[in-house]
């Protein structure tokens, strides 16, 4: 599945666009060998690890007031997205 997965991201990348990986729990473990191999054809990026483990959620939902897992997921991607194109649009 990684071939059928890295050539669709290398149809996706633009010459010199750099990917960005975001990966949850044990995806990160795939992510790091979508990198390896985009770095082995020259390619160069990031990846971004989360941490699904309950202590991290409840200590998040202190701050939020719909604590439901998926309003706090959604935090989380929504504050990855806005990291993620800081700048982009200016």
């Amino acid at each position: 599945m990684l071939p059928i997965t890295l050539q669709v991201l290398e149809d996706v990348l633009k010459d010199g666009m750099e990917f960005v990986i975001v990966a949850y729990s044990a995806g990160t473990l795939v992510a790091l060998e979508m990198a390896k191999a985009l770095e082995e054809k020259g390619r160069i990026g990031k990846i971004i690890a989360l941490d699904g483990a309950p202590a991290l959620f409840s200590a998040m939902s202190l701050t939020v007031e719909d604590k439901s897992r998926g309003n706090l997921e959604n935090l989380v991607f929504a504050g990855i997205h806005d990291t993620l194109l800081k700048g982009t649009y200016s």
